[in-house]
């Protein structure tokens, strides 16, 4: 009998989370983020947290781009660590003369690069959508101001907000009185 034909692989939970993780070198391309413990699992919630506190994502488009954020956030926070541990104790003039080590420390900063990159990408079109979507609102709520405010029209604000004959002043406010004693003639 071969040795394959009596090997099924691991048959306890434990075996089997070490043997999915036997081709993980580092995580910084899996598909789902990585928490090593306790510890970091409640470093990552704290991060979520403020995260979602802060950018409040609006339906499932924003919700996908907001988690690919979070896991860029996680994964550079890993490559800080990931950086320290190798470079720790070293003496940094004989740390650049070790290949092995610059060559780690360069496959390193080529996924920084490009965890970055999409990073970057992910909150420039979150934005793009939570500035749409408010300029949506905005707009949906001036439409429904211009028909109540006599103070100023709208429309004519939007295309050219840096005109001041869009306004029309109250003549009892401070603004219009120094705006009326300075075009009179002295």
């Amino acid at each position: 009998m071969h040795a394959a034909n009596q090997s099924t692989g691991p048959k306890t939970a434990e075996g089997k989370a070490r043997a999915a993780a036997n081709s993980r070198t580092h995580g910084l391309c899996a598909k789902d983020v990585i928490i090593a413990g306790p510890e970091e699992e409640i470093e990552f919630n704290e991060l979520l947290t403020l995260h979602l506190a802060q950018i409040k994502p609006n339906g499932s488009v924003e919700q996908v781009i907001f988690d690919q954020m979070i896991s860029d956030t996680w994964n550079l926070r890993r490559i800080r660590r990931l950086e320290t541990a190798l470079n720790q104790g070293l003496d940094p003039l004989a740390a650049l003369e070790d290949e092995a080590l610059q060559s780690k420390l360069d496959r390193i900063a080529r996924h920084r690069t490009r965890i970055e990159r999409s990073y970057f990408k992910s909150l420039k079109e979150l934005s793009n959508l939570q500035s749409q979507r408010v300029l949506n609102r905005c707009n949906e709520e001036c439409a429904d101001l211009a028909d109540i405010s006599p103070l100023v029209n709208l429309t004519e604000f939007r295309r050219h907000p840096l005109k001041s004959e869009n306004f029309k002043t109250n003549p009892i406010s401070p603004f219009a009185a120094a705006t009326s004693r300075s075009s009179q003639p002295g």
